[in-house]
């Protein structure tokens, strides 16, 4: 079980979870991706345990603040469960051709 509580957060089951101002997240999800429950406390603002291996962490003081945050994408780079959007980029040809990019991006789609 695992949701996303952000505004316009965009959330692909293929590629993995992404963390947000809200994040609830199971025991078994972190398992599956290689993510240790330790790697998300120590940036966590607060994690509140609800049972039956249910955690609902909170990375932000505001939710509108969920695209910005260092820490965050630290771990994005360190744990291969994640979707890391700058790995992405790195990836990426420059490119004016809207469709070229769109062939490029078509990995991730």
């Amino acid at each position: 079980m695992f949701f996303l509580l952000a505004p316009r957060a965009r959330y692909n089951l293929q590629l993995g979870p992404g963390l947000y101002w809200l994040t609830l997240v199971s025991d078994g999800l972190l398992e599956k991706h290689g993510v240790p429950l330790s790697m998300l406390d120590e940036i966590a603002l607060e994690r509140t345990d609800l049972g039956s291996g249910l955690h609902l962490f909170r990375f932000h003081e505001k939710p509108e603040d969920w695209r910005a945050n260092a820490a965050i994408d630290k771990v994005y780079g360190a744990a291969p469960g994640f979707f890391d959007l700058q790995k992405v980029r790195s990836q990426l040809t420059p490119t004016d051709d809207h469709r070229d990019l769109l062939r490029q991006l078509e990995p991730w789609d």
